[in-house]
């Protein structure tokens, strides 16, 4: 006997996809072959063994099938407008920040104190020039600057 078949044939009774002729064909079968009946219970309790693990409360997953479209029917709507306006408003804040920097920069970089802050750094850079070097072997210390 072709088993091979038949056991295509059992897989698809169980998920009820036989027309009668199909199916009387299956049972003969299954009468007269020990293996194919003990396939055929074995998909059986296997079945069976998967729809208890996934058992679920028909009440709480037809309130998460409700919260999870209205989520959907809500982010598809709104979050257009919400994006529109939320990047209406950081353009704006970041054209106000670029403006009050730039008009801070401008007062407060004007020529003079530009010029005076380049004197302070060549001052200050001249100075930084000169090594100091400490007499250590005196009980006072001496400061020498040489260049």
């Amino acid at each position: 006997m072709d088993c091979t078949k038949y056991r295509k044939i059992i897989s698809m009774y169980v998920d009820n996809e036989l027309s009668d002729n199909e199916l009387n064909d299956l049972i003969n079968h299954i009468k007269l072959c020990d293996n194919c009946k003990t396939y055929y219970e074995n998909i059986l309790v296997l079945k069976e063994s998967i729809k208890a693990s996934f058992t679920t409360n028909i009440d709480n997953y037809d309130k998460s099938t409700e919260i999870m479209s209205r989520i959907k029917k809500n982010t598809g709507k709104v979050s257009y407008s919400k994006r529109k306006n939320y990047f209406m408003w950081v353009s704006v804040i970041a054209a106000l920040f670029i403006l009050v920097v730039s008009f801070y920069l401008y007062n407060n970089l004007s020529s003079e104190k530009i010029v005076e802050q380049y004197k302070l750094e060549k001052y200050v850079a001249e100075h930084l020039e000169k090594n100091r070097v400490i007499d250590l072997d005196s009980h006072m210390s001496k400061v020498n600057y040489e260049k």
